[in-house]
C-alpha cells in the first residue's frame, strides 16, 4: 500500500474523512556572493468566486496538491514542472524523501503538507512563470529572509498554515546545516 493509499485509509478510519494532501519544494542555489537562496513564488490570492488572477496572496515555496493516483514525491516533481517549468528530483535528507511536514486542521478538513528538498534534473535550467492566474511572480529569496517573506503578506490560507505551522514548529529549520537533515 502506497503512503497516499495509507494516509487515505487512516484519516477515513479516525476521522470519516478523507485526508488532503499538499506538497512544497525547497529548491536552493548559491548567489555570486556565495550565499543561499531559495526559490519562491508570490501567489494570486484564490477564492471560490475568483479562482485566477486574485490579488497578491503572499509567498510560498512552488509546490501543491496531490492527486489521487500520485504519491507526494510524484506530485511535487509534477507541480514544480506546471508551476516554474523545472524539471527536479526529490533528495533524500538523511534516511527519508519527506524533509518535514505538517499536519493542519483548515476550514474544517484535514491537511497533510509534505516539504522536500529538490534539485535540478540538468542545471542551467532557469524558472518561468508557467500560471500567471495563479502567480504573480518568481524570485530567489536570500535564506536568511525566507521567514519574514513568507508571512509578510499573509499566504493564501492553505499555504500560510502550512508554513506557519512549519516555522513555528521547527525554528532550527533556517540555520543552513539544516537543509541536510532530516526535521
Amino acid at each position: 500500500m502506497s503512503l497516499a493509499e495509507e494516509l487515505k485509509t487512516i484519516t477515513r478510519k479516525v476521522y470519516g474523512k478523507k485526508q488532503r494532501m499538499g506538497t512544497m519544494g525547497v529548491l536552493t542555489r548559491k548567489n555570486a556572493a556565495g550565499e543561499v537562496e531559495v526559490l519562491m513564488l508570490e501567489r494570486r490570492l484564490k477564492t471560490p468566486e475568483k479562482p485566477e488572477y486574485g490579488p497578491p496572496g503572499g509567498w510560498a515555496f512552488p509546490g501543491g496538491g496531490v492527486d489521487e493516483d500520485e504519491i507526494p514525491e510524484e506530485a511535487i516533481v509534477r507541480e514544480y514542472k506546471e508551476e516554474v517549468g523545472l524539471d527536479v528530483r526529490v533528495i533524500i535528507v538523511g534516511y527519508d524523501t519527506v524533509w518535514a511536514q505538517t499536519n493542519d486542521f483548515l476550514e474544517n478538513d484535514f491537511w497533510r503538507c509534505f516539504f522536500f528538498r529538490v534539485e535540478l534534473v540538468t542545471e542551467g535550467q532557469e524558472p518561468r512563470l508557467m500560471e500567471p492566474g495563479k502567480h504573480l511572480r518568481i524570485e530567489w529569496v536570500p535564506y536568511t529572509k525566507v521567514c519574514t517573506r513568507t508571512v509578510e503578506n499573509k499566504p493564501d490560507w492553505k499555504s500560510f498554515q502550512s508554513l506557519e505551522n512549519l516555522f513555528e514548529t521547527r525554528l532550527d529549520l533556517w540555520k543552513p546545516e539544516s537543509l541536510f537533515k532530516r526535521l
